[in-house]
């Protein structure tokens, strides 16, 4: 799993894992990236302790107060010298992928055009980022998890996506480059989201009063809105055999 895991990382920014992760299939070799990643997410119970007081009223400014860091301090100065240190490699081999750290590279030469507190906005930025790593360290496992068994029961969709595979590798080791070119690849990742929802609900805020289309009723600004995801995913409107685990669907 952890290396699944890693795995899925390198699809998402490989300059983030080309120092931090290893795709060495022996389990004993696990990467900083992943330990990192496992121990920022256990709750402990002064973890624990630490989110019940966040979430009352002035909880925050409580923590604050007191010096009490609400994440933990050793995994966050991991992940933040991976995003800073990932930024710099980028700059200087002059790449650009189109990914999350050509977007933080942009955000900071934004920064240069602006007066504002630049080292809050700084912060800001690669706190945003080590969020989106983070948070997708589970659902990333999950994910490729749950594709892995639809493939091991499905041997002619792993056929195809065999064949796709050794059509797009020119060499031993996928790259970035090569991955990111799969379609079929990408079907079957996507297939696994509709099929295995990992969030139940999305939840927004609408932004002024809506009437909703057909009803008479209508929804008042600022008020909370749950979107039932896998009712939508297992629609027959939108997907001729919801039932069914087909990549297809998204051809």
């Amino acid at each position: 799993m952890e290396q699944a895991v890693s795995y899925g990382f390198l699809l998402i920014s490989p300059t983030l894992q080309a120092r931090h992760t290893t795709l060495d299939f022996d389990s004993s070799k696990i990467s900083p990236f992943v330990q990192n990643a496992t121990s920022f997410q256990k709750m402990t119970g002064l973890e624990s302790l630490k989110v019940a007081l966040a979430s009352l009223p002035f909880g925050g400014k409580i923590l604050t107060a007191l010096k009490i860091p609400f994440s933990k301090v050793e995994e966050t100065d991991f992940f933040y010298n991976v995003v800073i240190d990932s930024m710099k490699l980028r700059q200087k081999n002059k790449e650009k992928r189109n990914d999350l750290v050509d977007m933080m590279i942009e955000a900071f030469r934004d920064l240069d055009q602006k007066s504002s507190n630049e080292k809050l906005d700084e912060v800001a930025i690669v706190a945003a980022a080590i969020g989106f790593l983070v948070a997708g360290y589970d659902t990333t496992g999950t994910t490729l998890s749950y594709a892995s068994y639809q493939l091991a029961k499905s041997p002619e969709i792993q056929e195809k996506l065999r064949k796709e595979i050794l059509k797009c590798s020119k060499g031993e080791k996928l790259t970035y480059d090569e991955i990111q070119s799969m379609e079929y690849l990408e079907q079957i990742i996507f297939e696994t989201l509709r099929f295995y929802n990992l969030l139940g609900a999305l939840a927004r805020v609408s932004e002024k009063d809506y009437p909703v289309p057909g009803t008479d009723l209508v929804l008042p600004a600022y008020t909370g809105v749950f979107v039932n995801v896998m009712a939508i995913h297992f629609d027959p409107e939108h997907y001729a055999n919801p039932q069914v685990f087909d990549p297809e669907h998204f051809s």
